[in-house]
């Protein structure tokens, strides 16, 4: 049975709490008003999500971030359209079918494997050099990360390298800087999202806060993307059309400004590197405090990657350590609720919705619950190589479901992939003693930095 223990209001570091409180009390599914009265409605049951994806349509629809919209139109000087996240309907559309031919393609994606070998080398290299030459112990391990995830999605998306992986960052650098506004811009927009829109009428503190992240996020990386441009356009044909990268998917494409390709650029570094960086520091800090399941993954890593030179045939046959990702999803959940407004009707859970209203998909909920997951409190990757390992497979979606899938799944699951097997090949990673709990930042995310020991485990 689910066991939880639930004290205190709800508050804004805690709503993927509230929302296991809210089964609960009051079932599968819960209608809430919302911001001035507003009905929302939040739902617990797989089958349901399963009904809303499937009657999502060409053109899924969810609840846009209205104060970056504003804040973008309102500074035509550096944006003419609020981006790709926050855009809908037919210019969402445009804008995904833009990026599809390099985030979606396979082809593409094994060309860039060689430079994010390259990358997860370096992090290897860089996590030697900052651990503490007596313990071992990497203090504040998300702040590494974030150099990590940063490096690759810069690579990803500008074909070339930022250098931030290198061991002193200093605070004038442009991937200080960036790493800066992306803590402070996912601060803003929980509290914008989740509070009252008082900001339409006056610039309050969260939306001030905001403002400086988007600031200084545009000018870390707007002379960056600016250099790349003139590069690429630059480079004859047949470079181009053997180094795809985003930026050169965009400038390819006639009917795009340079201010929308900036700011789809910004948005899709700015949203890689969170949402890597929390979801592989919790999965390092649940393989640090389960043993056994870290030295089977060795095995499998030792045995197939050879020297830990990861290639995608390499990733091909890794299913332990694909199941060892899956289960730290399952666990901690990054993304612990999807969100969707649909166009008709629908029955769920026994009751009428009306068209619009925003159906808030929890995944926390059934991740956690023994009818799906036995021993569900356990990090348990092998339950993702057995057959019956889940009811439905709706009842966890790390990168959403559909049309409206993350466009950059591939290309982070291949990141966290090869940098995982390298770890693992290279160290034993033991625990701390720390016990890491949850917050709601947005998206959730350890509640305070984790410490992991990283001790070699072939001499160097």
């Amino acid at each position: 049975d689910f066991v939880f223990s639930f004290k205190g209001r709800y508050n804004l570091s805690n709503l993927h709490e509230a929302c296991v409180d809210k089964y609960l009390r009051y079932g599968p599914i819960v209608r809430e008003e919302f911001q001035w009265r507003k009905p929302v409605v939040h739902l617990y049951r797989p089958k349901d999500f399963e009904d809303v994806f499937r009657m999502q349509g060409k053109m899924p629809m969810r609840p846009i971030s209205e104060f970056v919209k504003h804040y973008r139109l309102s500074n035509p000087d550096k944006y003419d359209s609020p981006g790709l996240a926050n855009s809908v309907g037919e210019e969402w559309l445009r804008l995904k079918t833009l990026l599809m031919p390099v985030l979606l393609n396979d082809e593409k994606l094994n060309y860039l494997h060689g430079s994010v070998n390259d990358i997860c080398d370096d992090f290897t290299e860089l996590l030697r050099s900052v651990r503490c030459r007596k313990t071992f112990v990497v203090n504040d391990l998300q702040d590494v990360v974030y150099r990590l995830a940063l490096e690759a999605i810069y690579m990803m998306s500008l074909d070339c390298r930022l250098d931030c992986l290198k061991v002193d960052l200093r605070p004038d650098t442009p991937a200080f800087a960036m790493i800066y506004s992306v803590k402070l811009l996912f601060e803003a927009f929980q509290e914008l999202y989740y509070g009252l829109p008082l900001w339409k009428f006056f610039k309050t503190p969260s939306y001030k806060k905001l403002d400086k992240a988007e600031s200084i996020m545009y000018d870390a990386a707007s002379r960056r993307i600016e250099e790349a441009i003139e590069r690429i356009r630059h480079e004859d044909g047949e470079k181009r059309d053997r180094e795809l990268s985003v930026l050169q998917t965009l400038i390819e494409c006639k009917d795009i400004s340079d201010k929308e390709i900036k700011a789809s650029v910004i948005d899709f570094i700015s949203g890689g590197i969170f949402t890597v960086t929390n979801a592989f520091t919790f999965l390092l800090y649940h393989l640090s405090r389960n043993q056994d399941v870290q030295e089977k993954l060795y095995r499998e890593v030792s045995d197939i990657a050879k020297d830990s030179v990861i290639t995608k045939e390499t990733l091909d046959k890794l299913r332990y350590l694909k199941a060892c990702v899956k289960e730290s999803f399952r666990l901690t959940p990054t993304i612990p609720t999807i969100t969707r407004i649909l166009s008709e009707d629908i029955i769920l859970s026994g009751y009428h919705i009306p068209a619009g209203t925003p159906l808030f998909c929890n995944f926390v909920v059934p991740s956690k619950l023994a009818e799906n997951y036995p021993e569900p409190e356990r990090f348990l990757p092998d339950r993702w190589l057995t057959r019956d390992r889940c009811n439905s497979r709706f009842t966890m979606m790390p990168f959403g479901n559909g049309k409206r899938i993350c466009i950059g799944r591939k290309f982070a699951e291949m990141e966290m992939y090869t940098a995982l097997a390298k770890l693992i090949y290279n160290f034993k990673l033991e625990s701390t003693g720390q016990v890491v709990k949850c917050k709601q930042a947005f998206i959730v995310v350890p509640s305070e930095p984790v410490s992991i020991i990283f001790k070699d485990r072939h001499n160097v």
